[in-house]
């Protein structure tokens, strides 16, 4: 043990993987963070949300890029990545975010965080 731990701190690598495997985190609590972040980002969008004429629902640009609740369930990316980000999910030239793309870009995101 004392022979690991010595050949550890000249060895970056093996001193890199010890410090991963010590860092680890459970998979139920990876899960657990993933979802509260989702649910986060949903109720952000639900509050920005309408859905006109019986359609599903979606959510103005302008709006997203103004809140701030969506922005920090977003883990408060800087102001132009979050425009690119948003923007992405609308589509060129969309003034608005529907709610599959939305969903499909916040999971996307997510895998990043």
């Amino acid at each position: 043990r004392d022979q690991l731990k010595r050949g550890a701190r000249h060895d970056v690598e093996a001193a890199a993987v010890l410090n991963a495997f010590h860092g680890a985190r459970s998979l139920r609590e990876l899960e657990d963070e993933f979802i509260q972040r989702e649910e986060a980002q949903a109720a952000a969008f639900q509050e920005l949300c309408s859905a006109e004429g019986g359609g599903l629902p979606e959510a103005q640009l302008e709006g997203l890029l103004a809140s701030d609740a969506l922005r920090h369930a977003l883990g408060a990316p800087p102001d132009e990545l979050l425009q690119a980000l948003l923007q992405t999910m609308a589509g060129e030239g969309a003034a608005s975010v529907g709610a599959a793309r939305f969903v499909a870009g916040a999971r996307a995101w997510n895998a990043f965080l």
